[in-house]
């Protein structure tokens, strides 16, 4: 679910002005719009509003307060065919920041342990948020043969 590592980063005009609008002026309201615009996907694929707020005082701390030195997700490209886990991917189909389709073709050619993948439709870049996605999750990890976990 909301695999950074299939692509680089869209630089699609959208994508950059949700994301650099809460980075360049922090405010509730951007954080807001960031969240709707490239991360949910209204009204199937959204947050209660207590969640919602919680996320957007992380953001708002994250973005004024924190220094962050974590690792930023990138393009694996050629490390991708070193992984022999099993794979099941699954992706939104309004996913902004990372285009599903050039996640499944990269998937596709670069994973030799891919299963299978899903798309969701109405689901955005938070996919993890979203409950069908969750349990369509957990119906493919239980299908494995134990050999497999």
């Amino acid at each position: 679910m909301n695999p950074g590592c299939l692509q680089p980063f869209s630089l699609s005009a959208k994508n950059l002005y949700y994301n650099l609008l809460p980075i360049l002026f922090p405010s509730r309201k951007n954080v807001l719009k960031f969240l709707d615009k490239a991360i949910l996907r209204k009204p199937n694929h959204d947050l209660p509003v207590n969640y919602k707020e919680l996320l957007i005082d992380y953001e708002l701390f994250a973005l004024t307060q924190y220094n962050d030195h974590t690792q930023k997700p990138y393009y694996m490209k050629g490390e991708l065919e070193t992984i022999d886990t099993t794979v099941f991917l699954l992706v939104g189909e309004h996913d902004l920041l990372f285009p599903f389709e050039k996640s499944i073709v990269n998937a596709q050619r670069e994973l030799p342990s891919l299963r299978e993948f899903s798309t969701l439709p109405n689901v955005g870049h938070g996919i993890e948020t979203y409950q069908e996605a969750i349990q369509l999750m957990k119906t493919r990890i239980e299908r494995l043969p134990i050999a497999e976990l």
